[in-house]
């Protein structure tokens, strides 16, 4: 019954992403009119990140298949939309379009997106100013629930003009991903650590994070460094350092041969944004032996029973294997569905729903027992470390981002 109700959204959503949106403004944090509401889901359905995305769709479809497409009177309808604009990837204009296309649909109860930065900073504003949940199966940037070392001046506030927050999260934050980083590293013998990281906002963040979590692992620390700047870094360093975490940088592979050539002894850390397939397949045999990357996904040996179960409902639901950040769709659809059953009598009160995503406890998810907190932030700290070998990623251990 559920793989056909799964089936059955596929058609729906497909339809429903060509659909023209409604002009009519619902109330901000309004009720929904009818017994009838909507999830939109904003991922980038083309360009690099094609792939994980069409997989988070999926998951989100089996979660909503789970529910029967029903939270008690409710019936839940489903929208898949587009966040890029071609196959570059991601565009925040895209996103915007989709915030405002959510925002006006007088049916909305919640928002599933997005899964980059400059999408979540121009949607996450948005969608606070309409009162509607928004939960994020891949969004890191610690700034968008805290204010930290890096983070940008006025965050978290900046994002939510109601005063109100309606973000969530089902993956660790960027905090939790560096604090996995200085304990895969402590573990691997890393003494002296050079940070390299680039002017945007998310690399200064965890860059900083990063440094933090390194220093209280005992772990010395360089930097950060720009990518422009390496040679001068290691120029002025009378011993060179053992490790590198690079936090970010705009052409990673030309940064890989540089550090490769300069420090061809030292191991290579890199978060989970190079997890790439075009990035892993350009490396070398002796650059992918040095990479160490971190991932908010594990190997299935490393799995909760019920992600297994999951995807192997996928797969026979799909015809195909699911990115494993299939699960992040899933939950975050999960968060959503949960929000709504919370907010009990007012389930079709977008203010309602908003505000009871943030007492949403998973007891048996796939991703493993979590809450989500009061920030918007979750509780999951596990992290997944990989190495690189053959061309592909190979899940080495699991890390743990904090107690």
């Amino acid at each position: 019954m559920r793989a056909a109700v799964a089936v059955l959204l596929a058609g729906a959503v497909a339809i429903g992403a060509t659909a023209c949106g409604s002009e009519v403004s619902g109330t901000p944090g309004g009720k929904v009119p009818g017994d009838s509401v909507t999830v939109y889901s904003s991922l980038p359905l083309r360009g690099p990140q094609a792939a994980v995305a069409a997989s988070m769709v999926n998951g989100q479809k089996l979660a909503l298949a789970d529910a029967d497409g029903r939270v008690g009177d409710l019936t839940v309808k489903f929208v898949s939309l587009d966040s890029s604009t071609g196959p570059g990837g991601i565009a925040s204009g895209a996103a915007a379009l989709n915030a405002r296309r959510a925002v006006r649909d007088p049916s909305t109860i919640g928002y599933i997106g997005e899964a980059g930065f400059e999408a979540s900073a121009t949607s996450t504003p948005l969608l606070n100013a309409g009162g509607i949940a928004q939960v994020s199966p891949l969004e890191s940037y610690a700034g968008f629930t805290t204010r930290t070392p890096g983070t940008s001046a006025g965050d978290p506030e900046r994002w939510y003009p109601s005063g109100v927050r309606t973000f969530a999260r089902v993956v660790p934050s960027a905090s939790a991903e560096a604090a996995a980083q200085a304990a895969w590293q402590a573990a691997e013998g890393c003494r002296r650590t050079l940070i390299v990281a680039d002017l945007r906002a998310t690399s200064r963040a965890l860059a900083a994070a990063a440094q933090e979590a390194l220093t209280a692992a005992a772990v010395r620390t360089y930097g950060p460094s720009s990518a422009e700047g390496l040679g001068v870094a290691l120029g002025i360093q009378r011993t060179p350092p053992d490790c590198v975490f690079v936090a970010g940088v705009a052409d990673p592979i030309a940064l890989w041969r540089a550090l490769s050539s300069a420090l061809p002894r030292a191991l290579l850390f890199a978060p989970s944004g190079a997890a790439r397939e075009a990035f892993i397949k350009a490396l070398t045999p002796a650059e992918q032996a040095l990479t160490r990357i971190t991932r908010p996904v594990v190997g299935p040996a490393a799995q909760e029973p019920a992600a297994r179960a999951l995807e192997a409902r996928y797969r026979k639901v799909f015809g195909s294997d699911p990115a494993p950040e299939m699960l992040f769709g899933y939950e975050a659809m999960q968060v959503i569905l949960e929000g709504i059953r919370l907010a009990g009598p007012n389930s079709r009160s977008r203010s309602a729903v908003a505000a009871a995503i943030h007492r949403v406890k998973r007891s048996e998810s796939p991703l493993g027992s979590y809450a989500i907190r009061r920030d918007g932030d979750t509780t999951l700290r596990r992290m997944g470390g990989w190495t690189v070998r053959g061309g592909e990623l190979r899940f080495a251990r699991v890390l743990y981002g904090g107690p």
